[in-house]
């Protein structure tokens, strides 16, 4: 756990326009990408070649994985690879040493053979494109002031700087996407597929062997176009199907694996959809859904399939084939965003019943085949009481959970609104899967808070680095607290102790409380208030010390606010 936190990839700043990251931001990123591809030919991998850890191990990838199990000697090795990684990029990207005699000295007096120098020399020169990607910014002002007078601006393509590298620089370009028919790209649908055993493992381990019924699987637009489609692939491995070809090696359909092939049920799929998806992707949309009316039409035993199974009882139950097969659900044409989160951000809701209406009322349309938009809330409602388990990607480090108000208003509402419903209650599970490193982390939603919270906002190099940025880090900071209830609200995952430390860390520390009223009054503001309604609503159990010196600084702040309006 400490090693998790420690090596936890944060973004700590905000971009500023024309000016280049930090050394220290540039060799991380480098080394992160290389270490991404974690197959036998990664940088890393060689790397343990060299000091002879491969045997043991494998690649760096199995490494990973070994050590995110909690396998102590894996930790080591994993930690010491890594160092080396490091060193090795700052030695000969950044400081122009011998490559060889860098390898040699920091893996012991190890020679590359030539295979392991070919390695090494593509790793060079893909970490020396990536760094000349990450100094040239050049072009954001100029493409920002030719945008404003309505010229031109070339594009390039969109994707993840860990995942992709120097091939989404340099920036300032229009961005365009991928090629829907050809979603997921084979690595998306393999790293997909491994990522869908990996929850159905995970999910026998923790309910006496039993396959799941039902998992809901959210989709966003730009998270697809960054990872070439891998929590589609998901999707498709859950269901137990495959992508199938056409002569231009387009994909034309998602082709059913049999059951003997797949030996295990068929898993239904509750698929929630971004707008931005609904909008961007409806070839995939159109796919999935004839995915799922294939497996409906399947001559299978309604036990070895899922989807057949609840297909058969809504129709028993009067719906027409149309409406039993809807799976992917959305807002209504025209329309955005689960408002779940405008609710938490104007403190407008009284019970989690308030939360889970709005978000049921608000996603109940269905999409795909001849649907577009259909209000189909009662084939929602009834699907979300056969939900086990909510799953959702996090494709960068860029944001992760804490960050941003679309995850507790899209993957934890929907973890609310299926614990209302399915009998299991508190035993359906929200699965955050980590996919921008080079195995493949799977967290339960609580685990991952803490994480978030610990090497975000209680952790001062990330809060140091916000505050640097000025107005607008204090309001990032700010944002984090609003962000904290919401997830407080949806999946009363968020500890008492968080709060505890928060309050000590931003309130209660007299040169923090300074900074923040210089730098962003309001936002300070919202920083106290949010830990006194946390409080109110009993979110919080708080002392009443505490929350007594919450409202003395509260107070004074309306005052002197009150004071600099006027």
């Amino acid at each position: 756990y400490l090693l998790e936190l420690e090596t936890k990839l944060i973004s700590n700043a905000l971009h500023v326009f024309g000016e280049t990251p930090e050394l220290e931001t540039q060799v991380t990123t480098i080394s992160e990408y290389l270490k991404v591809r974690g197959n036998e030919r990664s940088l890393p991998s060689v790397i343990m070649q060299a000091i002879g850890e491969s045997e043991t191990w494998g690649d760096y990838a199995a490494l990973a994985t070994r050590a995110r199990k909690g396998d102590q000697k894996a930790l080591k090795v994993r930690e010491k690879v890594d160092d080396i990684t490091k060193d090795f990029i700052e030695q000969t990207i950044f400081s122009n040493s011998n490559a060889g005699n860098v390898f040699s000295v920091l893996t012991g007096g190890a020679r590359a053979n030539e295979e392991m120098a070919a390695a090494i020399n593509s790793a060079l020169q893909e970490g020396a494109a990536l760094k000349q990607g990450l100094q040239d910014n050049s072009h954001e002002m100029q493409s920002f002031l030719r945008a404003l007078n309505g010229e031109y601006l070339p594009s390039g393509p969109g994707g993840d700087l860990v995942r992709d590298g120097a091939s989404v620089l340099p920036t300032g370009r229009n961005m365009h996407a991928i090629d829907p028919w050809r979603i997921p790209s084979e690595l998306a649908f393999k790293r997909g597929k491994q990522i869908a055993d990996t929850i159905i493992q995970k999910h026998m381990e923790e309910n006496g062997g039993e396959y799941p019924e039902t998992i809901a699987q959210v989709l966003w637009g730009l998270d697809t176009i960054k990872s070439k489609g891998e929590a589609v692939a998901v999707i498709i491995a859950l269901v137990g199907a495959e992508p199938a070809y056409d002569a231009q090696n387009k994909i034309s359909h998602y082709r059913l694996v049999p059951l003997e092939k797949l030996g295990r049920p068929r898993i239904d799929v509750l698929i929630q959809i971004s707008s931005i998806f609904r909008d961007t992707f409806g070839v995939l949309v159109d796919h999935l859904d004839k995915l799922i009316k294939d497996a409906a039409k399947a001559i299978e035993p309604a036990e070895m399939n899922n989807i057949k199974k609840h297909v058969d009882e809504a129709m028993a139950q009067g719906k027409d084939f149309e409406s039993a097969t809807s799976r992917l659900f959305t807002q209504a044409p025209g329309t955005y965003g689960s408002q779940v989160e405008e609710l938490v951000e104007d403190s407008a809701w009284e019970s989690e019943e308030d939360l889970d209406n709005m978000f049921v009322k608000r996603t109940g349309f269905a999409y795909g085949g001849n649907r577009y938009g259909d209000d189909q809330g009662d084939i929602l409602k009834n699907l979300l009481g056969t939900v086990d388990r909510v799953v959702q990607q996090v494709d960068s480090a860029e944001y992760g959970i804490s960050d941003i108000d679309r995850y507790f208003s899209s993957s934890g509402a929907l973890q609310l609104s299926a614990r209302r419903r399915n009998p299991k209650g508190d035993n359906v599970k929200l699965n955050y899967v980590e996919t921008y490193t080079a195995d493949i982390k799977v967290d339960d939603a609580d685990k991952a808070l803490k994480v978030e919270f610990r090497t975000k906002l209680l952790n001062p190099k990330w809060f140091e680095g916000m505050l640097n940025q000025g107005h607008s880090g204090a309001t990032e900071i700010s944002n984090r607290f609003t962000y904290m209830l919401g997830w407080d609200a949806v999946t009363k995952g968020v500890d008492d102790w968080v709060y505890k430390e928060a309050a000590e860390t931003y309130a209660f520390d007299p040169a923090m409380r300074d900074k923040l009223m210089k730098l962003n009054p309001k936002a300070f503001k919202n920083i106290v208030g949010r830990m006194l309604e946390a409080s109110g609503r009993g979110m919080w159990s708080a002392d009443p010390d505490t929350i007594e010196k919450l409202q003395e600084i509260y107070s004074d702040l309306e005052d002197r606010l009150e004071g600099i309006e006027v």
